[in-house]
């Protein structure tokens, strides 16, 4: 049989909520058992709530830059204030968002979203997800005795591209990338630069039915994933140096020239 995703309905989630506990019981409610090589896919959404991750607008004096930021590109000025906080650096922006840099990824907003948040209230991006997804691999085990990866999925948007995709924002239990390099393609010519991001494919799948509105399908369970399960977690080390990134090394490239100008 193929790769095949679940989608597991879950219960509304409170800041501090038990989430793996919410999971077992989604999948009790879908008469689903846990398997060896399962790999259960969590929004990064869910994970921030269960670790108490928002921040109250109304709480948050917005600075100058955070004024001239919102200014610039039509924020509230308390979240552009929440973003500056989040973000190790600030590129640019368009309407509605700030093209942030924030743990070696290219992101808006710096991960900080108001979308499926409490009233007045922003969600903050997990604290360390590695170490998150390995618990609840290692929890899912206590529990279940199978032995299962976790992956936390965020979305971003792609450059000049309409619309989100999913990616993983950290990956606990198997590689997410595998390096293709110097393996030959159908004509025998060796790979050069190729790696293939098996867990942003994943996340990108597991996003498809997560979705971004009131769906409540915050974990997804993949089941026959073409993955080798490690016991190693994984989040900066799936990132690549800004110098070594197509889009960012032009960036920041550009950046200086203009800066030089």
């Amino acid at each position: 049989m193929g790769l095949r995703l679940i989608p597991l309905k879950i219960r509304v989630l409170h800041p501090g909520d038990d989430l793996l506990e919410a999971v077992l019981e989604a999948l009790k409610e879908g008469n689903l058992k846990l398997r060896d090589g399962d790999v259960l896919a969590v929004s990064s959404k869910a994970v921030s709530i269960a670790q108490k991750r928002l921040a109250k607008l109304e709480d948050v004096k917005p600075g100058d830059e955070a004024l001239k930021l919102a200014s610039m590109y039509d924020l509230e000025p308390n979240f552009a204030e929440i973003v500056l906080r989040e973000a190790d650096r600030v590129l640019g922006g368009a309407r509605g968002a700030l093209l942030t840099l924030k743990d070696g990824t290219l992101t808006a907003n710096a991960g900080v979203d108001q979308k499926n948040a409490p009233s007045g209230y922003a969600v903050l991006p997990p604290k360390d997800p590695a170490d998150f997804s390995r618990k609840i691999r290692v929890e899912v085990f206590k529990r279940t005795g199978k032995k299962v990866a976790v992956m936390i999925v965020d979305s971003r948007v792609t450059p000049l591209r309409m619309g989100t995709v999913g990616y993983a924002l950290a990956v606990s239990g198997f590689k997410p990338v595998v390096d293709l390099r110097f393996k030959r393609d159908l004509f025998g010519r060796k790979v050069r630069i190729t790696r293939h991001s098996v867990a942003d494919d994943l996340s990108s799948a597991a996003h498809l039915l997560m979705g971004e509105t009131d769906e409540r399908n915050a974990v997804v369970l993949i089941r026959d994933a073409p993955i080798d399960l490690v016991d190693e977690e994984f989040d900066s080390s799936m990132n690549i140096k800004p110098e070594e990134c197509l889009f960012m090394s032009s960036l920041l490239k550009k950046l200086e020239e203009g800066k030089e100008g």
